[in-house]
């Protein structure tokens, strides 16, 4: 069953929000699982030659088991074809993306100040 987009996943998780501290190694190991997923789904995606060209957190789904699934899928196209951003998310485009894959690739590297812990960076900063 797919929980709501993946924004939800914050209010319901991040342990600040919540005044707890104690929930924080249970947030970081949910939120790291889900950002491993989702970077080998960019990959195997990447690989068959396409990309997302729309990344961003509506389009990104959680089960409750913490599997991601991508939806909303027709701003993709092919990995090395010119980008043209059609209608995505502010934030998470980025005019200079020459190909969809380094649109993917900008919204992939936007996703730590989600998260808002520095100990993501060191799995986000490197490239898809």
């Amino acid at each position: 069953m797919l929980d709501k987009a993946w924004k939800s996943f914050w209010p319901r998780n991040f342990p600040l929000s919540l005044g707890i501290l104690k929930k924080k190694a249970r947030y970081k190991a949910k939120a790291i699982k889900i950002l491993e997923q989702l970077k080998e789904l960019l990959k195997q995606i990447h690989a068959r030659g396409l990309a997302v060209g729309d990344l961003s957190l509506s389009n990104i789904l959680v089960t409750e088991d913490g599997d991601v699934r991508l939806i909303d899928l027709e701003n993709a196209g092919k990995a090395t074809e010119k980008y043209v951003p059609g209608l995505t998310t502010v934030g998470f485009v980025s005019r200079a993306a020459k190909t969809y894959a380094e649109a993917d690739d900008f919204a992939w590297r936007g996703l730590p100040t989600i998260f808002s812990c520095r100990s993501f960076q060191s799995l986000i900063w490197r490239r898809i």
